[in-house]
Protein backbone atom coordinates (compact mmCIF):
# COMPACT_ATOMS: atom_id res chain seq x y z
CA UNK A 1 0.00 0.00 0.00
CA UNK A 2 2.93 2.26 0.90
CA UNK A 3 4.49 1.58 -2.40
CA UNK A 4 1.91 2.36 -3.97
CA UNK A 5 0.69 5.78 -2.11
CA UNK A 6 4.57 6.86 -3.42
CA UNK A 7 4.11 5.75 -6.74
CA UNK A 8 0.88 7.83 -7.45
CA UNK A 9 2.33 10.71 -5.24
CA UNK A 10 5.01 10.63 -7.56
CA UNK A 11 3.04 10.43 -10.35
CA UNK A 12 0.77 13.64 -9.09
CA UNK A 13 3.74 15.82 -8.47
CA UNK A 14 5.04 14.87 -12.03
CA UNK A 15 2.36 16.14 -13.28
CA UNK A 16 2.22 19.42 -10.90
CA UNK A 17 5.52 19.82 -11.92
CA UNK A 18 4.93 19.64 -15.84
CA UNK A 19 1.74 22.06 -15.69
CA UNK A 20 3.76 24.31 -13.28
CA UNK A 21 6.68 24.48 -15.89
CA UNK A 22 4.15 24.86 -19.00
CA UNK A 23 2.47 27.96 -16.98
CA UNK A 24 5.55 29.57 -15.29
CA UNK A 25 9.01 31.46 -16.03
CA UNK A 26 11.08 31.01 -12.70
CA UNK A 27 13.49 33.36 -12.08
CA UNK A 28 16.16 32.36 -8.79
CA UNK A 29 18.95 33.97 -7.19
CA UNK A 30 21.55 32.77 -7.31
CA UNK A 31 21.38 31.18 -10.36
CA UNK A 32 23.05 27.75 -11.05
CA UNK A 33 24.33 27.03 -13.72
CA UNK A 34 23.41 23.24 -16.17
CA UNK A 35 26.73 22.63 -15.61
CA UNK A 36 26.78 18.83 -13.95
CA UNK A 37 29.87 16.89 -13.40
CA UNK A 38 29.95 12.82 -13.93
CA UNK A 39 33.09 11.20 -11.90
CA UNK A 40 34.10 7.52 -10.94
CA UNK A 41 32.97 5.73 -13.67
CA UNK A 42 29.20 6.56 -13.97
CA UNK A 43 26.54 4.66 -16.33
CA UNK A 44 26.74 6.81 -19.60
CA UNK A 45 22.93 7.07 -19.62
CA UNK A 46 23.53 9.57 -17.02
CA UNK A 47 25.24 11.97 -19.29
CA UNK A 48 22.51 10.91 -22.19
CA UNK A 49 19.79 11.98 -20.22
CA UNK A 50 21.29 15.07 -18.50
CA UNK A 51 21.95 16.48 -22.15
CA UNK A 52 18.39 15.49 -23.20
CA UNK A 53 17.03 17.83 -20.76
CA UNK A 54 19.42 20.88 -21.28
CA UNK A 55 22.19 20.14 -18.79
CA UNK A 56 25.63 20.11 -19.81
CA UNK A 57 27.55 17.16 -18.67
CA UNK A 58 31.46 17.22 -17.80
CA UNK A 59 32.52 13.96 -18.17
CA UNK A 60 35.50 13.26 -15.84
CA UNK A 61 34.31 9.29 -15.49
CA UNK A 62 38.09 8.06 -16.47
CA UNK A 63 39.97 10.53 -14.44
CA UNK A 64 41.31 9.40 -11.35
CA UNK A 65 39.20 10.64 -8.39
CA UNK A 66 41.19 13.41 -6.81
CA UNK A 67 42.44 14.47 -10.35
CA UNK A 68 38.56 14.89 -11.52
CA UNK A 69 37.82 16.60 -8.04
CA UNK A 70 40.77 19.32 -8.94
CA UNK A 71 39.46 20.24 -12.13
CA UNK A 72 35.64 20.41 -11.00
CA UNK A 73 37.06 23.19 -8.62
CA UNK A 74 37.98 25.50 -10.96
CA UNK A 75 35.22 25.38 -13.22
CA UNK A 76 31.50 26.74 -12.61
CA UNK A 77 29.69 23.69 -11.72
CA UNK A 78 26.35 22.89 -9.95
CA UNK A 79 26.19 18.86 -9.08
CA UNK A 80 28.68 16.59 -9.12
CA UNK A 81 27.29 12.72 -9.16
CA UNK A 82 29.49 9.73 -8.39
CA UNK A 83 30.29 6.71 -6.76
CA UNK A 84 31.80 4.72 -4.09
CA UNK A 85 35.24 6.24 -4.82
CA UNK A 86 33.93 10.36 -4.44
CA UNK A 87 32.27 8.90 -1.19
CA UNK A 88 36.11 8.04 -0.38
CA UNK A 89 37.46 11.33 -1.49
CA UNK A 90 34.89 13.21 0.31
CA UNK A 91 35.32 11.32 3.49
CA UNK A 92 37.47 12.89 6.02
CA UNK A 93 38.26 16.85 5.91
CA UNK A 94 36.28 19.70 6.69
CA UNK A 95 33.92 22.12 4.74
CA UNK A 96 36.73 23.24 2.71
CA UNK A 97 36.24 20.21 0.79
CA UNK A 98 32.57 21.21 -0.39
CA UNK A 99 33.46 24.76 -0.57
CA UNK A 100 34.60 25.39 -3.97
CA UNK A 101 32.82 22.06 -5.07
CA UNK A 102 29.26 22.35 -6.15
CA UNK A 103 25.74 23.38 -4.98
CA UNK A 104 24.87 19.41 -5.17
CA UNK A 105 26.63 16.51 -4.64
CA UNK A 106 24.74 12.83 -5.27
CA UNK A 107 26.56 9.68 -4.32
CA UNK A 108 24.77 7.00 -6.57
CA UNK A 109 23.77 3.94 -4.93
CA UNK A 110 22.44 3.53 -1.78
CA UNK A 111 25.59 4.03 0.84
CA UNK A 112 26.79 7.83 1.30
CA UNK A 113 30.53 7.77 3.74
CA UNK A 114 31.24 10.82 2.82
CA UNK A 115 31.28 13.52 5.58
CA UNK A 116 28.10 15.25 5.93
CA UNK A 117 28.37 17.62 8.71
CA UNK A 118 31.12 19.35 6.32
CA UNK A 119 28.86 19.89 3.34
CA UNK A 120 26.11 21.30 5.44
CA UNK A 121 28.67 23.26 6.56
CA UNK A 122 29.28 24.91 3.61
CA UNK A 123 26.28 25.27 2.62
CA UNK A 124 26.39 21.66 0.02
CA UNK A 125 23.58 19.34 -0.45
CA UNK A 126 24.31 15.23 -0.43
CA UNK A 127 21.91 13.48 -2.05
CA UNK A 128 21.56 9.47 -2.97
CA UNK A 129 19.98 7.62 -5.41
CA UNK A 130 18.90 4.20 -3.59
CA UNK A 131 16.36 2.49 -6.14
CA UNK A 132 18.18 1.19 -8.08
CA UNK A 133 20.68 -0.58 -5.84
CA UNK A 134 17.50 -1.78 -3.60
CA UNK A 135 16.26 -3.51 -6.78
CA UNK A 136 19.74 -5.24 -7.57
CA UNK A 137 20.35 -6.28 -3.88
CA UNK A 138 16.86 -8.10 -3.72
CA UNK A 139 17.11 -10.15 -6.66
CA UNK A 140 21.03 -10.78 -5.51
CA UNK A 141 19.76 -11.88 -2.31
CA UNK A 142 16.91 -13.77 -4.11
CA UNK A 143 19.45 -15.66 -6.02
CA UNK A 144 21.64 -16.06 -3.15
CA UNK A 145 18.80 -18.32 -0.99
CA UNK A 146 18.30 -19.81 -4.58
CA UNK A 147 21.43 -21.70 -4.53
CA UNK A 148 21.83 -21.52 -0.71
CA UNK A 149 18.06 -23.99 -0.74
CA UNK A 150 19.05 -25.85 -3.30
CA UNK A 151 22.66 -26.87 -1.45
CA UNK A 152 20.51 -27.87 1.59
CA UNK A 153 18.25 -29.81 -0.74
CA UNK A 154 14.66 -27.46 -0.05
CA UNK A 155 14.44 -26.82 -3.36
CA UNK A 156 14.64 -27.92 -6.51
CA UNK A 157 17.42 -27.54 -9.42
CA UNK A 158 16.35 -26.52 -12.61
CA UNK A 159 18.63 -27.05 -15.48
CA UNK A 160 19.94 -23.99 -17.41
CA UNK A 161 19.18 -21.56 -14.61
CA UNK A 162 21.46 -18.77 -15.09
CA UNK A 163 22.65 -17.50 -11.06
CA UNK A 164 25.47 -15.41 -10.77
CA UNK A 165 25.58 -15.42 -7.42
CA UNK A 166 26.64 -19.45 -7.64
CA UNK A 167 29.17 -18.22 -10.25
CA UNK A 168 30.56 -15.02 -8.23
CA UNK A 169 30.70 -17.69 -5.08
CA UNK A 170 32.83 -20.03 -7.17
CA UNK A 171 35.33 -17.09 -7.57
CA UNK A 172 35.17 -16.50 -3.76
CA UNK A 173 36.16 -20.01 -3.58
CA UNK A 174 39.08 -19.62 -5.84
CA UNK A 175 40.35 -16.92 -4.54
CA UNK A 176 38.36 -13.73 -6.39
CA UNK A 177 38.41 -10.52 -4.51
CA UNK A 178 36.63 -8.40 -6.67
CA UNK A 179 33.37 -7.54 -6.98
CA UNK A 180 31.11 -9.17 -10.39
CA UNK A 181 29.34 -7.45 -12.82
CA UNK A 182 26.22 -8.78 -13.44
CA UNK A 183 22.95 -7.89 -15.71
CA UNK A 184 19.34 -8.33 -13.76
CA UNK A 185 17.65 -8.78 -17.14
CA UNK A 186 20.48 -12.31 -18.04
CA UNK A 187 19.34 -13.74 -14.63
CA UNK A 188 17.11 -16.57 -13.83
CA UNK A 189 13.60 -15.13 -13.79
CA UNK A 190 12.25 -17.34 -10.58
CA UNK A 191 13.68 -14.51 -8.53
CA UNK A 192 12.11 -11.82 -10.69
CA UNK A 193 8.62 -12.66 -11.38
CA UNK A 194 6.55 -10.05 -13.48
CA UNK A 195 3.94 -9.78 -10.96
CA UNK A 196 3.71 -10.17 -7.14
CA UNK A 197 0.16 -11.26 -6.97
CA UNK A 198 -0.10 -14.64 -5.36
CA UNK A 199 -2.87 -15.14 -7.82
CA UNK A 200 -0.67 -14.78 -10.68
CA UNK A 201 2.72 -15.99 -9.66
CA UNK A 202 3.85 -19.34 -11.62
CA UNK A 203 4.23 -22.52 -10.54
CA UNK A 204 8.23 -21.84 -10.10
CA UNK A 205 7.48 -18.35 -7.79
CA UNK A 206 4.92 -19.98 -5.69
CA UNK A 207 7.50 -23.38 -4.78
CA UNK A 208 9.88 -20.44 -3.61
CA UNK A 209 7.07 -19.49 -1.98
CA UNK A 210 6.05 -22.16 -0.45
CA UNK A 211 9.69 -22.98 1.61
CA UNK A 212 8.69 -20.31 3.82
CA UNK A 213 5.05 -20.36 3.57
CA UNK A 214 3.99 -19.34 7.43
CA UNK A 215 7.31 -19.66 8.71
CA UNK A 216 9.12 -16.85 10.26
CA UNK A 217 11.44 -14.27 8.79
CA UNK A 218 12.84 -11.63 10.68
CA UNK A 219 14.12 -8.55 8.17
CA UNK A 220 16.57 -6.39 10.22
CA UNK A 221 16.26 -2.72 8.61
CA UNK A 222 13.22 -1.38 7.16
CA UNK A 223 14.88 1.50 4.64
CA UNK A 224 15.02 1.32 1.13
CA UNK A 225 16.18 -2.02 0.89
CA UNK A 226 14.53 -4.14 3.74
CA UNK A 227 11.11 -2.54 2.09
CA UNK A 228 12.04 -3.35 -1.45
CA UNK A 229 13.14 -7.37 0.04
CA UNK A 230 9.27 -7.63 2.32
CA UNK A 231 7.62 -6.25 -0.75
CA UNK A 232 8.98 -8.19 -4.08
CA UNK A 233 10.90 -11.01 -2.65
CA UNK A 234 9.31 -14.13 -4.05
CA UNK A 235 9.96 -16.32 -1.06
CA UNK A 236 8.63 -13.73 1.55
CA UNK A 237 5.05 -13.57 -0.12
CA UNK A 238 3.90 -16.55 2.44
CA UNK A 239 5.96 -16.16 4.92
CA UNK A 240 5.09 -14.55 8.26
CA UNK A 241 7.45 -11.96 8.20
CA UNK A 242 8.74 -9.56 11.47
CA UNK A 243 10.57 -6.55 11.01
CA UNK A 244 12.61 -4.88 13.57
CA UNK A 245 14.46 -1.22 13.06
CA UNK A 246 14.36 1.39 15.85
CA UNK A 247 14.16 4.14 13.20
CA UNK A 248 11.13 3.30 11.51
CA UNK A 249 7.98 2.52 13.00
CA UNK A 250 5.52 1.09 10.10
CA UNK A 251 5.52 -2.16 8.61
CA UNK A 252 5.13 -3.16 4.63
CA UNK A 253 3.16 -5.56 3.03
CA UNK A 254 1.56 -7.12 6.09
CA UNK A 255 4.84 -7.51 7.92
CA UNK A 256 4.86 -7.15 11.73
CA UNK A 257 6.65 -4.84 13.79
CA UNK A 258 8.72 -6.31 16.48
CA UNK A 259 9.76 -3.99 19.78
CA UNK A 260 13.09 -5.77 20.14
CA UNK A 261 15.76 -6.98 18.29
CA UNK A 262 15.60 -10.32 20.05
CA UNK A 263 11.53 -10.73 19.49
CA UNK A 264 12.30 -10.68 15.53
CA UNK A 265 15.34 -13.10 15.98
CA UNK A 266 12.95 -15.23 18.49
CA UNK A 267 12.16 -18.36 16.30
CA UNK A 268 12.87 -17.11 12.94
CA UNK A 269 13.85 -19.57 10.66
CA UNK A 270 15.34 -16.99 7.79
CA UNK A 271 17.10 -13.75 8.86
CA UNK A 272 17.67 -11.08 6.35
CA UNK A 273 19.96 -8.30 7.07
CA UNK A 274 19.90 -4.63 5.51
CA UNK A 275 20.54 -2.35 8.49
CA UNK A 276 23.06 0.76 7.89
CA UNK A 277 26.09 0.92 10.12
CA UNK A 278 28.96 -1.47 10.17
CA UNK A 279 28.94 -2.33 14.26
CA UNK A 280 28.13 -6.15 15.19
CA UNK A 281 24.41 -6.74 15.81
CA UNK A 282 24.57 -10.76 15.58
CA UNK A 283 26.34 -12.82 17.74
CA UNK A 284 26.48 -16.20 19.74
CA UNK A 285 23.58 -14.85 21.71
CA UNK A 286 21.53 -13.64 18.95
CA UNK A 287 21.87 -16.91 16.81
CA UNK A 288 20.93 -19.23 19.61
CA UNK A 289 17.31 -17.39 19.53
CA UNK A 290 17.32 -18.43 16.02
CA UNK A 291 15.01 -22.08 15.21
CA UNK A 292 17.27 -25.12 14.79
CA UNK A 293 18.33 -25.13 10.80
CA UNK A 294 17.68 -21.18 10.14
CA UNK A 295 19.34 -19.52 7.28
CA UNK A 296 21.02 -16.31 7.46
CA UNK A 297 21.74 -13.94 4.84
CA UNK A 298 23.86 -10.48 5.27
CA UNK A 299 23.46 -7.79 2.80
CA UNK A 300 24.05 -5.21 5.06
CA UNK A 301 27.96 -4.41 6.06
CA UNK A 302 30.40 -7.36 7.04
CA UNK A 303 30.90 -6.68 10.80
CA UNK A 304 27.42 -6.86 11.28
CA UNK A 305 27.72 -10.42 12.01
CA UNK A 306 30.13 -11.81 14.10
CA UNK A 307 31.99 -14.33 12.06
CA UNK A 308 33.21 -16.79 14.85
CA UNK A 309 29.85 -17.33 16.25
CA UNK A 310 28.25 -17.85 12.41
CA UNK A 311 30.73 -20.31 11.65
CA UNK A 312 30.32 -22.19 14.88
CA UNK A 313 26.50 -21.77 14.57
CA UNK A 314 27.08 -23.65 11.32
CA UNK A 315 29.01 -26.15 12.31
CA UNK A 316 26.90 -27.13 15.03
CA UNK A 317 24.03 -27.42 12.77
CA UNK A 318 22.26 -25.14 14.91
CA UNK A 319 22.37 -22.63 11.63
CA UNK A 320 22.01 -24.54 8.32
CA UNK A 321 23.98 -22.44 6.20
CA UNK A 322 24.39 -18.60 5.65
CA UNK A 323 24.81 -16.24 2.68
CA UNK A 324 27.05 -13.39 2.59
CA UNK A 325 27.67 -10.62 0.06
CA UNK A 326 29.48 -9.20 2.68
CA UNK A 327 32.34 -10.27 5.27
CA UNK A 328 34.30 -9.36 8.14
CA UNK A 329 37.38 -9.24 6.39
CA UNK A 330 37.37 -8.25 2.14
CA UNK A 331 39.76 -7.54 -0.31
CA UNK A 332 43.59 -7.05 0.43
CA UNK A 333 42.90 -7.08 4.21
CA UNK A 334 42.33 -11.19 3.18
CA UNK A 335 45.90 -11.65 2.48
CA UNK A 336 46.11 -11.21 6.34
CA UNK A 337 43.92 -14.41 7.46
CA UNK A 338 43.63 -17.84 6.43
CA UNK A 339 46.87 -19.18 6.81
CA UNK A 340 47.81 -22.62 8.13
CA UNK A 341 48.18 -22.24 11.69
CA UNK A 342 45.98 -23.93 14.93
CA UNK A 343 42.71 -23.60 15.62
CA UNK A 344 42.87 -22.37 18.82
CA UNK A 345 45.19 -19.45 17.35
CA UNK A 346 42.40 -17.96 14.89
CA UNK A 347 41.28 -14.18 15.27
CA UNK A 348 37.87 -13.35 13.82
CA UNK A 349 39.20 -12.55 10.17
CA UNK A 350 40.66 -16.72 10.48
CA UNK A 351 37.05 -17.46 10.91
CA UNK A 352 35.36 -14.65 8.35
CA UNK A 353 38.37 -16.49 5.32
CA UNK A 354 36.58 -19.96 6.60
CA UNK A 355 33.40 -18.97 6.68
CA UNK A 356 33.96 -17.96 2.85
CA UNK A 357 35.49 -21.24 2.12
CA UNK A 358 32.13 -23.29 3.13
CA UNK A 359 29.95 -25.48 0.97
CA UNK A 360 27.27 -24.23 3.10
CA UNK A 361 27.79 -20.85 2.31
CA UNK A 362 27.21 -18.77 -0.46
CA UNK A 363 30.28 -15.90 -0.43
CA UNK A 364 30.06 -13.28 -2.95
CA UNK A 365 32.09 -10.59 -3.38
CA UNK A 366 29.92 -7.27 -1.98
CA UNK A 367 28.40 -7.43 -5.78
CA UNK A 368 24.51 -7.19 -4.73
CA UNK A 369 24.20 -3.33 -6.15
CA UNK A 370 27.28 -3.85 -9.08
CA UNK A 371 24.20 -4.68 -11.71
CA UNK A 372 24.91 -3.33 -14.83
CA UNK A 373 20.76 -2.33 -14.77
CA UNK A 374 20.99 -0.47 -11.51
CA UNK A 375 24.12 1.45 -12.57
CA UNK A 376 22.00 3.02 -15.24
CA UNK A 377 19.17 3.12 -13.00
CA UNK A 378 21.24 5.12 -10.45
CA UNK A 379 22.56 7.52 -12.68
CA UNK A 380 19.41 8.51 -14.57
CA UNK A 381 18.10 8.95 -11.01
CA UNK A 382 20.57 11.06 -9.84
CA UNK A 383 20.45 13.36 -13.31
CA UNK A 384 16.83 13.87 -12.50
CA UNK A 385 17.53 14.40 -8.43
CA UNK A 386 19.91 17.33 -10.31
CA UNK A 387 17.46 18.96 -12.48
CA UNK A 388 14.62 19.29 -9.91
CA UNK A 389 16.96 21.12 -7.49
CA UNK A 390 18.63 22.93 -10.09
CA UNK A 391 15.46 24.29 -11.47
CA UNK A 392 13.54 24.17 -8.15
CA UNK A 393 15.30 23.37 -5.14
CA UNK A 394 14.16 20.00 -4.55
CA UNK A 395 15.41 17.69 -2.18
CA UNK A 396 14.48 13.77 -3.59
CA UNK A 397 17.12 11.86 -1.21
CA UNK A 398 18.45 14.31 1.09
CA UNK A 399 21.32 12.80 3.35
CA UNK A 400 22.64 15.67 5.19
CA UNK A 401 19.39 17.64 5.04
CA UNK A 402 15.41 16.62 4.95
CA UNK A 403 13.68 16.02 1.47
CA UNK A 404 11.52 19.02 0.32
CA UNK A 405 9.78 19.99 -2.37
CA UNK A 406 9.20 23.02 -4.47
CA UNK A 407 5.69 24.42 -2.82
CA UNK A 408 3.85 24.22 -5.89
CA UNK A 409 0.54 23.47 -4.46
CA UNK A 410 0.26 25.92 -1.73
CA UNK A 411 2.46 28.63 -3.08
CA UNK A 412 1.84 29.26 -6.87
CA UNK A 413 -0.92 26.61 -8.10
CA UNK A 414 -4.25 25.88 -6.44
CA UNK A 415 -7.00 24.07 -7.62
CA UNK A 416 -10.88 25.08 -8.63
CA UNK A 417 -13.46 23.55 -10.60
CA UNK A 418 -10.48 20.12 -11.10
CA UNK A 419 -8.20 22.72 -13.08
CA UNK A 420 -4.55 24.59 -11.70
CA UNK A 421 -5.47 28.18 -11.18
CA UNK A 422 -3.04 30.51 -10.54
CA UNK A 423 -2.84 32.35 -6.70
CA UNK A 424 -0.42 35.12 -7.75
CA UNK A 425 -1.56 38.27 -6.27
CA UNK A 426 -2.58 41.25 -8.07
CA UNK A 427 -0.40 44.25 -5.75
CA UNK A 428 1.94 41.83 -4.70
CA UNK A 429 5.44 40.46 -6.03
CA UNK A 430 5.19 36.50 -4.56
CA UNK A 431 8.50 34.32 -4.47
CA UNK A 432 9.34 31.53 -2.50
CA UNK A 433 12.56 31.29 0.11
CA UNK A 434 14.56 28.09 0.77
CA UNK A 435 16.86 28.18 3.45
CA UNK A 436 19.09 25.64 4.95
CA UNK A 437 19.91 26.34 8.25
CA UNK A 438 20.53 25.39 11.91
CA UNK A 439 17.42 23.89 13.14
CA UNK A 440 18.78 24.46 16.61
CA UNK A 441 19.44 28.06 16.24
CA UNK A 442 16.56 29.29 18.34
CA UNK A 443 14.65 32.28 16.80
CA UNK A 444 16.86 32.10 13.11
CA UNK A 445 13.31 32.33 11.06
CA UNK A 446 11.72 35.04 12.70
CA UNK A 447 14.80 36.82 12.44
CA UNK A 448 15.53 35.94 8.20
CA UNK A 449 11.62 37.31 7.83
CA UNK A 450 12.57 40.57 9.41
CA UNK A 451 15.72 41.24 7.80
CA UNK A 452 14.56 40.46 4.50
CA UNK A 453 11.34 43.01 5.02
CA UNK A 454 13.96 45.97 6.24
CA UNK A 455 16.09 44.73 3.27
CA UNK A 456 14.03 45.82 0.67
CA UNK A 457 11.16 48.04 2.21
CA UNK A 458 7.99 46.65 1.90
CA UNK A 459 4.96 47.76 3.33
CA UNK A 460 4.58 43.99 4.84
CA UNK A 461 5.92 40.88 4.39
CA UNK A 462 3.08 37.90 4.18
CA UNK A 463 3.53 34.31 4.87
CA UNK A 464 1.45 32.45 2.19
CA UNK A 465 2.62 29.08 2.58
CA UNK A 466 5.73 26.65 3.33
CA UNK A 467 7.14 24.44 6.51
CA UNK A 468 9.93 23.31 8.46
CA UNK A 469 11.60 20.19 8.33
CA UNK A 470 14.49 19.17 10.27
CA UNK A 471 16.33 15.78 10.50
CA UNK A 472 19.31 15.08 13.34
CA UNK A 473 22.63 14.17 11.69
CA UNK A 474 24.88 13.38 14.12
CA UNK A 475 24.59 15.61 16.83
CA UNK A 476 22.99 18.47 14.68
CA UNK A 477 19.56 19.29 13.75
CA UNK A 478 19.86 20.14 9.82
CA UNK A 479 16.38 21.58 8.57
CA UNK A 480 15.15 23.46 5.20
CA UNK A 481 12.56 25.95 5.21
CA UNK A 482 10.78 26.89 2.00
CA UNK A 483 8.08 29.57 2.09
CA UNK A 484 6.46 31.26 0.46
CA UNK A 485 5.80 35.29 0.35
CA UNK A 486 4.25 38.30 -0.29
CA UNK A 487 5.64 41.34 -1.13
CA UNK A 488 3.21 43.84 -0.54
CA UNK A 489 4.26 47.43 -1.99
CA UNK A 490 5.65 45.57 -4.78
CA UNK A 491 3.55 44.58 -7.65
CA UNK A 492 3.70 41.26 -9.52
CA UNK A 493 4.34 43.70 -13.13
CA UNK A 494 7.81 44.51 -11.54
CA UNK A 495 10.48 44.79 -14.74
CA UNK A 496 12.95 42.22 -14.94
CA UNK A 497 15.73 44.22 -13.81
CA UNK A 498 13.99 45.37 -10.96
CA UNK A 499 13.19 41.84 -9.32
CA UNK A 500 16.69 40.57 -9.68
CA UNK A 501 17.50 43.51 -7.62
CA UNK A 502 14.62 42.53 -5.20
CA UNK A 503 16.15 38.87 -5.17
CA UNK A 504 19.38 39.47 -4.76
CA UNK A 505 18.93 41.67 -1.47
CA UNK A 506 16.20 39.19 -0.10
CA UNK A 507 19.36 36.09 -0.58
CA UNK A 508 22.14 38.66 1.31
CA UNK A 509 19.56 39.54 3.99
CA UNK A 510 18.46 36.03 4.74
CA UNK A 511 22.34 34.73 4.03
CA UNK A 512 23.11 37.22 7.18
CA UNK A 513 21.29 35.98 9.98
CA UNK A 514 23.52 33.27 11.90
CA UNK A 515 22.94 29.50 11.53
CA UNK A 516 21.94 29.97 7.63
CA UNK A 517 24.03 28.07 5.18
CA UNK A 518 22.28 28.88 2.10
CA UNK A 519 19.81 30.60 0.58
CA UNK A 520 17.91 30.42 -2.48
CA UNK A 521 15.07 32.96 -4.12
CA UNK A 522 12.63 31.60 -6.73
CA UNK A 523 10.57 33.96 -8.03
CA UNK A 524 7.90 32.58 -10.73
CA UNK A 525 6.08 34.51 -13.23
CA UNK A 526 2.70 33.41 -15.29
CA UNK A 527 3.92 32.66 -19.31
CA UNK A 528 3.38 35.64 -21.45
CA UNK A 529 0.94 34.40 -24.15
CA UNK A 530 2.73 33.84 -27.46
Amino acid sequence: MRALFQILTRTFMGQLQTAFEMNFDVTQYPEPSNRVAFVDGVSGAGIVLARSIGLDPVDLRDVPIDEALRQIMGMRVSAVLGRGELDKALEGGGSERFENLADLVIRLGNGVGMNRQAAFDAGTVIERTPRGNAEAVRIWQDLTILELLKRLEKIEAVDGENNPALADDNGVKGGKVKKMKWDRDDVTDRVNPKSFSKTEMTSDHMKMADVFAGKKVAVIGLGKIGAEVISRSPFLQKADVHVFDPNILMSVNGSKRADSLKSALDGAELVLLHLDGNKELIGKEQLKLLKKGAIVCNMARGKVVNPQALYEAIESGHVAGAGLDTHFVEGKDLDAFGKEHNRDDWKLGDYAVALRGSNLVVATNHSAASDETAQKVNAEDGVTAASLYLKFGQIVDGMNVPNIGFPFRGGFVGEADGGGVQLLGNVSMRVAIENIHDGNVSGLLAEVQDRVRQSIVVDSLNKVAGHLEAIPVDASRHSVDFSVFDLEGIGRDVDDVRAREVLKRIHHAAMSVSGVRKVRVFYPQLKKAA
